[in-house]
C-alpha cells in the first residue's frame, strides 16, 4: 500500500522539480540583466562623471579669461583716462596759443610787411608772454602732423607741404554731380596717403588750406569739403583744421 502511493506522487514530484529548475533559470536570467544593467549605468555615471568633470575645467578657465579680460579692461580704461586727460590739456594749451596770438596780431594795426621794417619786431621778440606762448606751440607741435594744402594760380594746381601734386582741379569737372564726387575722392585719397606715409605715425594732425593768386571759389570750396569729411571719418578730436582765404 505504501509502495503504490509512493509510486502515485512520482509524477508529481517530477513536475515540482521541473517547476523549480525552471525558477531557478529565470532568477539566474534575471540576475545577469540586473548585472547587466548596474554595469551600464555605472558606465554612464563614469561617462557622466568624466563630462562633468569637463565642464567644470572649461568653466574654470572661461572664469580665468574673464578675469582676465576684466583687468585689460579696466587697464585700458586707466590709459584713456589719461590719454583724454593729456588731450584735454594740449587742445587746451592750444586753443590758449591760438587766441593769445590771434589777440596779438589783431590788436596790432601793422600788416607784417610793416611789421617786419618797425620797431614792433624787436618788441615781439622780447615780450616773455609772446615767447612764452611760442614755447607751449613748439612743444605741442611735436605731436601734432602739419599738413599745409594751396591751390595756386587759376588752374587751381593742388600742392601738399610745398610739393607739387600734378593735379588741378578744372571747371569741366564740376559739371555734373558724380564728376564732382569723383574729383573730391581724388583729393581725399592723395591727403591720406601722406597720413599713411607719415612715419611713426601721428597724435594729432592739423590740415591747413590756403590759397595763391586768387583761385576760383568752386575748387576751394571742394577741396574744404574733402578736409571736412576727412575730419569727420578720422574724428574730430584727431584732426583739425583751419583754411586761409585772400581778400580782394
Amino acid at each position: 500500500m505504501n509502495q503504490k502511493t509512493f509510486l502515485d506522487l512520482t509524477p508529481l514530484l517530477d513536475v515540482v522539480l521541473i517547476l523549480l529548475f525552471a525558477f531557478m533559470l529565470n532568477v539566474n536570467a534575471t540576475n545577469s540583466e540586473k548585472d547587466s544593467e548596474l554595469n551600464g549605468e555605472q558606465q554612464i555615471n563614469s561617462e557622466l562623471q568624466s563630462t562633468i568633470e569637463e565642464k567644470d575645467e572649461q568653466i574654470a578657465k572661461l572664469e580665468n579669461n574673464i578675469i582676465e579680460l576684466k583687468n585689460k579692461v579696466d587697464n585700458l580704461s586707466k590709459d584713456m583716462d589719461e590719454i583724454s586727460f593729456d588731450i584735454a590739456n594740449e587742445r587746451e594749451t592750444l586753443m590758449t596759443v591760438s587766441n593769445n596770438m590771434a589777440e596779438w596780431f589783431t590788436n596790432n594795426k601793422h600788416t607784417l610787411e610793416e611789421l617786419a621794417d618797425s620797431e614792433d619786431i624787436g618788441k615781439l621778440a622780447d615780450d616773455d608772454s609772446i615767447l612764452e606762448q611760442i614755447h607751449k606751440y613748439e612743444t605741442i607741435s611735436k605731436k601734432y602732423f602739419f599738413i599745409d594744402i594751396k591751390l595756386k594760380s587759376n588752374k587751381n594746381k593742388f600742392f601738399i607741404n610745398g610739393k607739387d601734386t600734378n593735379t588741378y582741379i578744372a571747371l569741366e569737372e564740376m559739371t555734373s554731380v558724380e564728376s564732382k564726387e569723383n574729383k573730391k575722392e581724388q583729393i581725399k585719397d592723395i591727403i591720406e596717403k601722406i597720413i599713411d606715409d607719415r612715419e611713426g605715425g601721428y597724435t594729432f594732425i592739423l590740415i591747413t588750406l590756403s590759397e595763391e593768386d586768387h583761385v576760383y571759389r568752386y575748387a576751394f570750396n571742394l577741396v574744404w569739403d574733402a578736409i571736412k569729411e576727412l575730419q569727420q571719418k578720422h574724428g574730430t578730436d584727431k584732426i583739425f583744421k583751419t583754411k586761409y582765404v585772400l581778400q580782394n
